[in-house]
């Protein structure tokens, strides 16, 4: 049987594993990380459910390491045949971009907390943490500012209306995926990031 210091309050699970409380707390609901409360409400989560947790994102991040500084998209997306579509397509943009791929928002999420890309494209209709959710932490922090969103979405205008509050100042598009427009987007971003890198040198 496991004694309590075989358990970690969701503080130092955060600190653990370099992520914020939030999404400690998010991956406790979606069941990516094991938990009870005690008697006082409080959760606290087994040790061997962090260790599980950090080889999983150790994986991803080794798998997920640009050593050439490419341009970097990262697709939320849960259909896996659009999946296997946006990297096929996206494959093809001439600045060869380096696409990491999510297929719910948690593991977006966990993906943005390994590294920022220049450019993240969510379907706003995904399970867990979904799109506009996603959307409304990645504005609150000041880390992603210089990360440019772009939601596709095929849900009706009226439900885009009612939170446009939250797609302020995030390019939606509409599905069928417009493959074309998202090459444009990501042209221009390249080109501004490489001037930015050529002031910099010195």
């Amino acid at each position: 049987m496991q004694t309590e210091k075989n358990f970690l309050t969701t503080g130092s699970a955060a600190s653990l594993l370099g992520v914020s409380l939030r999404t400690v707390q998010m991956l406790v609901n979606s069941g990516q990380l094991k938990a009870w409360k005690t008697p006082g409400g409080h959760r606290r989560i087994p040790q061997t459910s962090i260790v599980k947790l950090l080889e999983a994102k150790q994986s991803v991040q080794s798998a997920s390491t640009n050593p050439e500084g490419r341009f970097r998209v990262l697709v939320v997306e849960d259909d896996p045949a659009l999946l296997k579509l946006y990297e096929f397509m996206l494959s093809k943009w001439p600045m060869a971009p380096h696409i990491l791929t999510a297929s719910d928002g948690i593991d977006a999420l966990n993906q943005l907390e390994q590294q920022c890309p220049d450019l993240m494209i969510a379907d706003l209709n995904v399970p867990g943490v979904n799109g506009f959710e996603l959307i409304k932490l990645i504005k609150k922090s000041p880390r992603y500012a210089c990360m440019t969103l772009v939601a596709v979405s095929g849900l009706g205008d009226d439900i885009l209306e009612a939170r446009k509050d939250i797609l302020n100042e995030v390019l939606v598009l509409t599905k069928p995926i417009p493959f074309e427009t998202l090459k444009t987007v990501a042209c221009y971003l390249e080109r501004t990031r490489s001037d930015v890198l050529e002031m910099q040198t010195p």
